[in-house]
């Protein structure tokens, strides 16, 4: 609609254009009869009549060629309408674009494909499973242990005897009650610090949710692998 609009706003200026080039040619001829009549009416050898007919015809000529002037002064306000309208349509066909803030993998769908939706609404849940995180609990007796930093290692069910190496990444300052989803060897009434570890999942074994075991620097359990990945 826009592109039409376009060829259309070309094709009236080119008619515009026509017409004061008419104009022009008009006014020429025009001038001639006038100037012919005023060189007779020094002479006396034209009527008032035919001289007023002439007179009249001339400034008619002049106002013609003005006015179609005139109308190529509309042509850059239509251009700058124009593309002002086109400009709102970008905007509403960027704002209308999903993009995702960075890579990842769609691990939950809201939407389907044609489905209408409100603003604001979710339509996918995305994950970066390149990189993924656990949260582990340790007990005030060993919090001194942990530091930000710490190598960990990091086993699961699905690859038995391999372990994969990870990073605490975070350290909680309050502590809470342990929580049921957690197994430790102490009373699940003792109080417990949360921590975080870092673990690189480039080929996507991780996935959410998934159990862990988890063993950190420091501790008795930690034991650095020779094939850690």
């Amino acid at each position: 609609a826009v592109a039409a609009g376009r060829v259309e706003i070309d094709a009236l200026e080119q008619e515009a254009l026509a017409r004061v080039h008419q104009a022009k040619t008009a006014l020429d001829g025009a001038r001639k009869q006038y100037d012919r009549a005023l060189a007779l009416q020094k002479k006396g050898s034209i009527s008032q009549q035919n001289f007023d007919d002439m007179d009249t015809a001339h400034a008619l000529a002049i106002r013609n060629l003005e006015t179609t002037r005139t109308t190529l002064g509309v042509f850059p306000a239509k251009r700058l309408a124009l593309e002002a309208r086109l400009n709102v349509l970008d905007r509403q066909l960027q704002d209308g674009t999903i993009t995702a803030p960075r890579n990842g993998t769609v691990v939950e769908k809201y939407a389907e494909a044609g489905e209408r939706t409100a603003a604001g609404k979710p339509i996918i849940k995305l994950a970066a499973l390149d990189r993924v995180w656990v949260k582990i609990y340790v007990g005030e007796a060993d919090l001194g242990k942990v530091r930000l930093g710490a190598a960990a290692k990091i086993e699961v069910d699905s690859h038995p005897g391999i372990p994969f190496n990870g990073t605490v990444i975070w350290v909680s300052d309050q502590s809470e009650f342990t929580p049921k989803n957690v197994q430790t060897r102490d009373a699940r009434a003792d109080l417990v610090y949360a921590v975080k570890v870092d673990i690189p999942n480039p080929d996507r074994i991780f996935k959410i949710g998934m159990p862990v075991d988890v063993s950190l620097q420091g501790f008795p359990e930690f034991e650095t692998p020779d094939s850690s990945r």
